[in-house]
């Protein structure tokens, strides 16, 4: 029986010590997640181009930082939300994933791709899903009928 809780109490403090080392380790790089996230909020792009990795601040130059996020999806966001669990990371590169919400009621996760470089955690890439939420499938009826296109405002009426 002493064997028993000997190995179990082991057991307990392997994983318990695996999850302090874990949240330890990818404290800095979900910080620079949090710095992004409030800076897209507010509207402040500088500030969260300066986050990105210099491969991707090539590719993108800043004065075009804001389109790129436009044409990506990420544009009159209401609301960014984190849940415990949402980041992975590995030794040098990691990954944090929020969900965002649009003023339009689209919500999306997005994946921040981060990469450890110049003693800095630092984003490398942005993957962008978009998932349409059922409110923003509803298709307004009226603006339809009063659509410049009779054959559409026509077959409308129909239904």
């Amino acid at each position: 029986m002493e064997t028993f809780t000997t190995v179990l109490v082991t057991i307990f403090l392997i994983c318990f010590s695996f999850y302090v080392l874990l949240r330890a380790g990818s404290h800095r790089m979900r910080a620079a997640a949090t710095k992004f996230i409030a800076a897209i909020l507010e509207k402040r792009f500088a500030e969260a181009y300066e986050i990105m990795h210099p491969e991707f601040q090539n590719k993108i130059p800043k004065e075009h930082f804001e389109m790129f996020l436009a044409e990506s999806g990420i544009f009159n966001i209401k609301d960014i939300r984190r849940h415990l669990g949402d980041y992975s990371i590995s030794s040098h590169t990691g990954h944090v994933t929020p969900v965002f919400f649009r003023e339009d009621n689209v919500y999306f996760p997005v994946d921040f791709v981060f990469v450890y470089t110049q003693k800095s955690w630092r984003i490398y890439a942005l993957d962008v899903r978009l998932r349409l939420t059922p409110a923003s499938l509803i298709i307004n009826t009226e603006e339809i009928r009063q659509s410049k296109k009779p054959e559409i405002a026509e077959e409308s009426k129909l239904h």
